[in-house]
């Protein structure tokens, strides 16, 4: 009866976890596999509970004398084999843990390629193996009942947190679509970054946690139980000498498989290993080449241009005009909003029907990008025409009391009211402190729960500071907060698009579009549309998988650094037009300035978008696993990853999703190795400069 009923479980089982892998791969990618995940827990938890039943059934029905001999033989077996048992036992959680590090490979790798698998998980069955054989020696050494009790016990704990960590990882892979690191842990603060976005993915997955425990359990369960024979001569096997070798040539031919036919590898890496690994790994200074021609006349500072170059403005009123007229100055900041999901700059998706209206009397500029896809960065950009700082630690965080003249204390020299508005926190990066250091007289933010939307508070917010003391010009910068993972928004329309954390985004853009449609429209009840200078913008894009990354701060890519960049006054533009010359993010404080008839600040990297000698690049750079420089250079993207060398040339004019990479061929050697210089020219220049404000006392407005 007992076999019967173990042979019937281990069939339950099986299709059960045929069911369940079929599901996966019919099933979209995140949102319903999470379901399956739940369904899964359900089914192996009726699985198990029959198996107890039929096991107490069995022990029942067997008669006294018979119990009595199976006890003394098992107690007479466990005397002479209590080490092998231990070992066993051991064994059996860790192959259970094996199985679910190669499940959750599978639900990350495509299942036309699940065929490659062998190759695909050689990370994970490596960690594996390391794992296990980690606690070979400690259980064979154990001689006395208690060392082995400890020993297992230990091993048993430690098991079950690599599966808490496995389940975590899995989450936060689901996110970035990368394994996570320290040096991103470092880059968010030590999580304070992504805190909102890593509570709300456990509040939405949180099923996959109990259910991963569960699985390692109900593996190592049915695998002691069904044939523990094979399972000691499976545990020999693994610590066989040929074993060990057929992990080494594993470890080589599936990394040079990986590197020669994956593009971007690290998203093969297994989680746990790539984590830990982070944790140890030691980085060397850059290498660069020795001799580097001055292209450093790319980055002038705003004292060392020729400040009376020609500007030419396109708009309805001569520039004296303008400057007369004393223009308010709004900026709206849209969280996370790039270009490429956008209605305004060519997508397929309906999210910005106000900026379209808006484009009718604006000045657009199709190529504005921004330097580092990270919030605190555009601050330093919009507020004081800043590059960032090209190293592991932002250039705020690294120190916040900067000194250079920000854009708000320009204004608020020359009489105008200050302020930053946001629905959010700005402890980040310690953004606060940099805003109030830099001008801004007003600051209002507010903690929150980000799983619900509070940017549809923004108008009432904006009208009720304007009004407070109409008497004086302002400068207001609102900041949006709900298109920043993870995406929340009051609406929730299809957009025709399986993919939950696109769809969400999407939604969330529409939102942020609406908002700033009535942020404009209160500006006409308040007569101050005609007489405000309002400038929409992104801080960076956000990354839905073009390249493999998900969310944003991992590359300079182009979903990431393009941003939309807007200039909407009715008065002025009577028509909308569009400006294909590249646009940088630390142009628009000098723009705002020479429009309001004030000189920039000398510390100051940008130059007025509408100075007819300004350069037609833009440099770029980020910090996640590894220190990145990027080149916009007219229709040429060039990147460069300064630890291991790699290089990327794309050409936007024929490529413009930067798929084919040009680096190899011979026509384009040339032009890549011209961009390389010109991007370690760029970084040494600015780590100079940046180390020479630092040391440098208070500046004064001027």
């Amino acid at each position: 009866m007992s076999a019967t009923v173990v042979k019937a479980d281990a069939s339950d089982c099986w299709s059960s976890l045929c069911w369940i892998t079929s599901h996966f791969y019919s099933a979209p990618p995140v949102g319903n596999r999470i379901l399956s995940l739940s369904r899964a827990a359900e089914i192996l938890t009726i699985v198990t509970v029959r198996k107890l039943l039929g096991q107490l059934l069995v022990r029942l029905s067997l008669d006294e004398p018979a119990a009595e001999n199976t006890a003394s033989n098992s107690m007479r077996s466990a005397q002479g084999s209590a080490p092998r048992d231990a070992a066993d036992r051991l064994f059996a959680g860790f192959l259970g843990l094996g199985v679910l590090m190669l499940v959750v490979r599978g639900l990350l790798t495509h299942a036309q390629l699940l065929y490659l698998m062998p190759v695909i998980a050689y990370q994970d069955i490596v960690a594996w193996f390391v794992l296990v054989w980690m606690f070979h020696g400690p259980t064979l050494l154990a001689c006395r009942q208690w060392s082995r009790y400890i020993t297992l016990a230990y091993g048993s704990l430690f098991c079950l947190l690599l599966a808490l960590a496995t389940a975590g990882f899995y989450i936060l892979y689901l996110t970035i679509q990368r394994p996570f690191t320290y040096q991103m842990l470092r880059l968010s603060q030590m999580g304070l970054g992504i805190r909102a976005s890593v509570f709300s993915e456990l509040k939405r997955s949180w099923i996959i946690i109990p259910g991963f425990l569960f699985a390692v359990f109900a593996v190592a369960k049915y695998t002691w139980n069904l044939n523990p024979r094979y399972l000691a001569r499976m545990r020999s096997a693994v610590y066989s000498p040929l074993a060990v070798l057929s992990v080494v040539i594993l470890i080589f031919t599936g990394h040079a498989w990986v590197s020669r036919n994956v593009d971007i590898p690290v998203v093969l890496a297994n989680p746990e290993w790539a984590f830990f690994y982070s944790l140890f790994a030691v980085r060397s200074e850059p290498k660069f080449t020795e001799a580097i021609p001055a292209y450093e006349d790319d980055v002038p500072l705003s004292n060392e241009r020729a400040e009376a170059a020609a500007t030419s403005y396109p708009f309805a009123m001569p520039p004296s005009a303008v400057a007369a007229r004393g223009f308010n100055v709004l900026i709206i900041v849209m969280e996370s909003v790039g270009t490429h999901q956008l209605q305004l700059y060519g997508s397929s998706y309906a999210d910005t029907p106000e900026l379209m209206r808006l484009s009718s009397q604006a000045i657009v500029f199709n190529r504005a990008y921004a330097a580092e896809p990270n919030t605190s960065a555009a601050m330093a950009a919009l507020f004081c025409s800043l590059y960032p700082k090209p190293y592991w630690v932002p250039l705020i965080r690294y120190n916040a009391r900067i000194p250079v003249v920000g854009l708000a204390d320009v204004l608020r020299h020359h009489g105008y009211r200050t302020a930053f508005i946001h629905f959010g926190q700005l402890e980040y990066d310690d953004e606060g402190e940099f805003l109030d250091k830099h001008g801004f007289g007003y600051i209002f933010a507010k903690g929150r729960d980000y799983d619900t939307p509070h940017d549809s508070e923004l108008p009432e917010k904006v009208v009720d500071w304007i009004n407070s003391a109409r008497s004086k010009p302002f400068f207001l910068t609102v900041w949006t907060q709900d298109t920043h993972h993870p995406y929340v928004a009051p609406v929730s329309y299809d957009f025709r698009t399986s993919d939950d954390a696109l769809k969400r985004y999407l939604n969330s853009v529409l939102e942020t579009d609406a908002i700033i449609g009535r942020i404009e429209a209160r500006l006409h009840e308040l007569k101050l549309a005609d007489n405000t200078l309002l400038v929409i913008t992104g801080d960076h894009g956000e990354a839905f998988g073009e390249h493999g990354n998900r969310v944003h701060g991992f590359s300079v890519y182009d979903e990431e650094v393009h941003v939309p960049l807007m200039i909407v006054n009715p008065a002025l533009v009577e028509h909308g037009m569009r400006i294909d010359r590249i646009a940088r993010q630390i142009d628009i404080a000098p723009t705002l300035l020479g429009i309001l008839g004030y000189p920039a600040p000398p510390q100051w990297q940008g130059t007025n978008l509408f100075s007819q000698s300004r350069p037609n690049r833009a440099y770029l750079f980020s910090a996640a696993d590894s220190l990145t420089l990027g080149l916009v250079d007219g229709d040429l993207t060039y990147m460069y990853d300064m630890f291991d060398g790699h290089e990327a040339l794309y050409d936007l004019a024929h490529d413009p999703g930067e798929h084919q990479n040009l680096v190899a061929d011979h026509s384009w050697r040339a032009v890549g190795s011209r961009e390389r210089l010109r991007v370690e020219a760029w970084y040494k220049f600015q780590r100079r400069y940046l180390a020479r404000l630092a040391s440098e006392s208070d500046a004064t407005p001027h």
